[in-house]
């Protein structure tokens, strides 16, 4: 039978320590996504691409990924509320903010 791997309880406060700080960093950003703090509703969105015929300036990238049951329906709530039902603004909205609000691909690189 394999052994158990029992964890110290430096290690459990450390896991715990990184779990309540990681759900405060995901709790800030849903509230600066719905507008309820921080930001002016000028700059609370990034910005959207011109559209060039059917299509929009940029660059867009399909992805394909799971996430965890509870968090499901919480996005497209949001989506739903916020963004008329679009998912995929909804996750630019989400990783704008989670990225420090870097350039996208439609608009010129800035230097830091």
């Amino acid at each position: 039978m394999p052994k158990k791997k029992v964890e110290s309880p430096d290690s459990i406060s450390q896991m715990l320590d990184s779990l309540i700080a990681l759900t405060n960093r995901v709790n800030d950003l849903e509230q600066i996504v719905r507008g309820k703090r921080g930001r002016g509703s000028d700059d609370a969105l990034p910005p959207l691409p011109k559209k060039l015929g059917k299509k929009f300036e940029g660059e867009r990238k399909d992805i394909r990924c799971r996430i965890d049951g509870n968090l499901y329906p919480r996005l497209f709530d949001m989506a739903a509320k916020d963004f008329g039902g679009n998912v995929s603004r909804t996750l630019d909205v989400i990783l704008w903010e989670y990225f420090d609000r870097p350039s996208l691909s439609f608009q010129p690189a800035t230097t830091d």
